[in-house]
């Protein structure tokens, strides 16, 4: 059974998302053929100010201890990820934030979106934009 690329970045992202401690052990494997070598790049938006800056905090610094066992492991499919990280704000900035991590920055998948308000404000634009995310 074969998967898509986007199969595969749906399942990635969440395991992100997630924090999957075990995630790096199965991810151990080496370059397929047909398997792009440039880096996967995770689009992340956190919190950095303000009064939920310690949640956003937090999880930076979860998302980029999973990355670095990622990349120490081999990578995912022989890929090393490659975090790029804005600001989740206002609903307004960061919409536009959001919209510069996919189409500027090219990532494939975005992970963030902590606040109610910022994360309804992100729906229509993640179904416009058809990149996973992960509010």
């Amino acid at each position: 059974m074969s998967s898509s690329r986007r199969e595969f970045l749906k399942v990635a992202g969440g395991a992100a998302a997630a924090g999957a401690v075990g995630f790096p052990a199965a991810v151990r494997a080496q370059a397929k053929p047909g398997v792009p070598s440039d880096p996967i790049k995770i689009g992340i938006l956190a919190i950095r100010a303000g009064i939920a800056a310690p949640v956003g905090t937090a999880g930076l610094r979860g998302t980029e201890w999973w990355t670095e066992r990622v990349n120490k492991a081999g990578g995912i499919l022989g890929r090393q990820v490659q975090l790029i990280v804005e600001e989740e704000s206002n609903p307004k900035d960061t919409v536009e934030r959001y919209r510069k991590l996919i189409l500027q920055d090219k990532v494939e998948v975005v992970i963030g979106g902590i606040s109610t308000g910022v994360t309804l404000a992100l729906c229509p634009a993640a179904a416009e934009m058809e990149t996973p995310t992960t509010p």
